[in-house]
Order: C-alpha cells, then structure tokens, then sequence
C-alpha cells in the first residue's frame, strides 16, 4: 500500500514514526500522523485555519500529547500526582530540559510500530483517495483518514475545540 503514496503522504508517515520513536513512544498513533501532517502540510494547515484552529496551539497540545502518552497524567492525577509540575520540579531542580534529557536514555532505537488506529487511519486514507477517484493517498487523504477514525489523533482536535465535522469538510473540498 505504502508504494500508492504520495512522495509528501509517505514523508508524512515516516516523519510520524521519527516522532514516535524521538518521544520515546512504542507506537505510532494517530496523534503522532496528525503531528506529522501539521508540520509538514500547507494544506492541512489551511485547513486548521480556516476552522478556527490557531496551528501553533494545535501543534504545541499534540506535541505534549505525543511526548506524555507513555505517561498517562489522567492516571497519575488520579493518585494525586501532577506530571506538569513533577517536571517543571525536575527543570527547575536540574536545569532547563533536563525532563526531557532524562528520558533520552529511555528511548528505544527500535523502530516503533503502527498502533490499531494509526493502521485504521491509514486504511482510511486510501478509502477517502477512493472516495475521491484517486489513485494516490495524498495528505489531505491521510488527514481525512485519521479524522474519520476513532482514535487521538481527532481526539486531540476535539480536546482543542476543533470541530472535526468542520475540518473534514475543509480537507474534503481541496
């Protein structure tokens, strides 16, 4: 499947995994794909923008997002554990980014693997280029995929008051 990708949609793909694997992640979601997209697409910014969407903030929340998910802060607030302030303690203690360079160490140099919906948002994409009469996945397909799938990547969307419903109809009539 990867071989009907466009040149940018299977940059897109890759650069995700590079996310993954740079955050430490095991797998990759569809919220590092989305982070992928973002950065590297003009149209899915657009996109964004034309929603309502400031691209800065959506980058910055799925990169918190991509960089906290081995660590689930829902869980650790539920024992009355900040994960925000135990690493703004840890920076203050230790220097600036020391958080981050502490979990350097951690990180796997294998390459992480496709979670269940990073695969569904994937296959979804290639329905959407279908859908379109298209015989390349382009980035706006992979976009649409992983808006189009339940799953973190339209999940962090939602968490930023984008309407995804919205954003799906704006990548579909580009």
């Amino acid at each position: 499947m990867f071989e009907k990708f466009t040149k940018p949609a299977r940059f897109a793909v890759i650069d995700a995994a590079q996310i993954a694997q740079g955050s430490g992640n095991k797998r990759v979601d569809s919220r590092h794909l989305l982070l992928a997209l973002v950065r590297s697409d003009a149209k899915v910014r657009a996109a964004l923008t034309a929603v309502g969407a400031e691209v800065d903030a959506v980058d910055k929340h799925l990169t918190a997002g991509v960089e906290n998910s081995e660590l689930d802060a829902e869980a650790l607030a539920s024992i009355g554990i900040d994960l925000s302030a135990v690493q703004q303690r840890v920076n203050e203690q230790f220097g600036a980014n020391a958080w981050e360079a502490a979990g350097a160490d951690q990180r796997s140099k294998k390459q992480p693997r496709f979670s269940a919906d990073a695969k569904d948002a994937l296959k979804a994409g290639l329905s959407e280029s279908m859908k379109h009469q298209g015989r390349e996945i382009e980035t706006r397909h992979l976009a649409l995929g992983i808006l189009g799938v339940t799953g973190p990547g339209a999940d962090s969307l939602e968490e930023v008051g984008i309407d995804v419903r919205a954003l799906r109809q704006q990548l579909a009539g580009r």
